[in-house]
């Protein structure tokens, strides 16, 4: 889990690869979440996501980003979107649920050591 601080309000967010074996953030090598915005409540903030692995993730795997109950947005609602970095061409980012977004592999596996960015605009601060 990662800890978002921002106007001193705490978001937990749960990085997660699907595919064979789930593994949670604790088995990343490296992470980092970075917001253009400190505003507490405010919509409009844009998150950056940056780890590296450090294990595989399946051809046909994926990962996502689940934010908690707590989280008082709603990507659909709010029209958030998502942009990957470092990705294969290949590599689709979605939209998954209301708090979730996916960036499915569709057939090319992620490089362990590389670094990968999942940027997700258009979002609450919590």
């Amino acid at each position: 889990m990662v800890n978002l601080r921002n106007n001193k309000k705490i978001t937990e967010t749960i990085f997660s690869l699907v595919g064979n074996v789930v593994a949670p953030c604790e088995s990343f090598s490296y992470y980092k979440v970075v917001s253009d915005n400190t505003i507490g409540a405010e919509n409009g903030a844009t998150y950056t996501f940056d780890f590296i692995t450090g294990h595989d993730v399946s051809y046909f795997g994926a990962v996502a980003i689940y934010l908690p109950d707590e989280y008082v947005g709603d990507f659909r609602t709010l029209g958030s979107s998502c942009e990957i970095k470092g990705f294969a061409e290949t590599a689709r980012c979605k939209i998954g649920a209301s708090r979730r977004i996916d960036v499915q592999m569709n057939g090319i596996k992620l490089d362990k050591n590389k670094e990968y960015s999942i940027i997700i605009h258009n979002m609450t601060n919590p």
